[in-house]
């Protein structure tokens, strides 16, 4: 069983700050953060995710949804794998445990509700320190 509680073996693959592309009108369902997609190596089947938003109104919890898609080496065409809730303001711990690095290309799909101003993101991956 890998421990997971050693914060040194957790290493920043993605950190992003994002916010509406007009920052002058509401939110709506056309005006919304985008959908942030990243590729980090895989180098292990565990990720924690930390959201937060600095205009979140006190009875928001979803901060979104992450997503990972896979393909084969070779002809990476995207098939939707997984998806998974994130809240606001806590580290949530997610697995792929069913996925091998050599097998698969791998690509992360973050996206926030569309309710949203602005959004922090920070992935950190589990690489377990010999």
């Amino acid at each position: 069983m890998t421990d997971l509680s050693d914060n040194d073996s957790w290493v920043e693959i993605f950190n992003r700050n994002l916010i509406l592309p007009d920052i002058n009108s509401p939110p709506t369902r056309e005006n919304r953060i985008a959908a942030v997609e990243f590729s980090p190596p895989f180098n292990s089947p565990y990720l924690r995710i930390f959201c937060t938003s600095s205009t979140a109104k006190d009875s928001w919890v979803l901060a979104g949804w992450i997503t990972i898609y896979i393909g084969n080496i070779e002809n990476f065409v995207p098939v939707r794998f997984f998806s998974k809730k994130i809240f606001l303001d806590e580290w949530q711990l997610v697995e792929w445990v069913n996925i091998t690095k050599q097998t698969t290309q791998l690509k992360y799909d973050f996206q926030p509700p569309f309710w949203f101003k602005d959004m922090a993101i920070s992935v950190e991956q589990y690489q377990e320190i010999i």
